[in-house]
């Protein structure tokens, strides 16, 4: 299976298991992701980057990036998305940056949990999906807390909205 067969397939776990949020796909060269005034007020507009697949909110603020690996994966290519995971936290702080490593059993060697939010391997099959589809609906949670957070309160804690429904007969 080729990395953008993969990365298809993977864009399409997404939009089933979270609907309400907008999947995008590279071309095969990435994603280019130019922070808006909405996202990002501090930051320069020039500064960019790119990633597999993009999950962002239907006004377009990232929330997750995922990048798709296939096979076996060098030193130097993990030295590499760790770099790429540190500027994606840098330009959008509240983004969760992640690996899915598709016909290997097991991650390689140098992914750390201080270096991306999450990552997983497939399996030799690519049979691990429901994993998958749990752990991007957390980590597209949480980032979507975090975005709203940082929008909503300057410094402040996170107002808790509750809602009661009642039923009258």
């Amino acid at each position: 299976m080729a990395k953008s067969s993969i990365a298809t397939e993977v864009a399409k776990r997404v939009h089933r298991a979270i609907p309400s949020v907008a999947v995008h796909v590279s071309g095969g060269f990435g994603i280019s992701l130019k922070p808006t005034a909405e996202v990002q007020q501090s930051k320069s507009s020039h500064s960019s980057t790119a990633s597999d697949v993009l999950v962002t909110t239907k006004r377009g603020a990232p929330l997750a990036a995922i990048t798709v690996c296939d096979g076996n994966v060098s030193p130097h290519q993990v030295a590499t998305l760790t770099a790429h995971a540190a500027m994606m936290r840098a330009l959008f702080p509240h983004i969760s940056y992640g690996i899915v490593a598709a016909n290997v059993a097991v991650l390689p060697a140098g992914i750390t949990p201080n270096s991306v939010s999450f990552a997983i391997a497939l399996g030799t099959n690519n049979s691990d999906w429901k994993a998958f589809e749990r752990l991007i609906k957390r980590q597209v949670k949480l980032s979507l807390f975090a975005y709203k957070s940082s929008k909503g309160n300057k410094g402040g804690r996170a107002i808790k909205r509750m809602e009661t429904v009642v039923k009258i007969k």
